[in-house]
């Protein structure tokens, strides 16, 4: 997908980019989970390309490679 010449991509583009479905897309927008910055025109909601890129980035900050993440439910007591 050629992202250069776009200013915005679509639910479905992005779903692609980030390797979920539609469905998840849309869930998480509705849940208020961290997503990518918005743009709604009408009914539609967009995606603005350098928004995409700024969040991605800041996502990627995050990662600390080698730390194994914590899973599971917290424990009670544990902090």
């Amino acid at each position: 997908m050629e992202l250069k010449n776009r200013k915005t991509i679509t639910i479905s583009e992005l779903a692609e980019i980030l390797g979920l479905s539609d469905h998840a897309i849309r869930s998480n927008l509705w849940r208020g989970a961290d997503m990518p910055p918005r743009i709604k025109v009408g009914r539609r909601v967009l995606f603005p390309v350098d928004g995409l890129d700024a969040w991605l980035s800041k996502k990627k900050e995050g990662i600390v490679p080698g730390v194994p993440r914590k899973r599971g439910r917290p424990r009670k007591g544990t902090a």
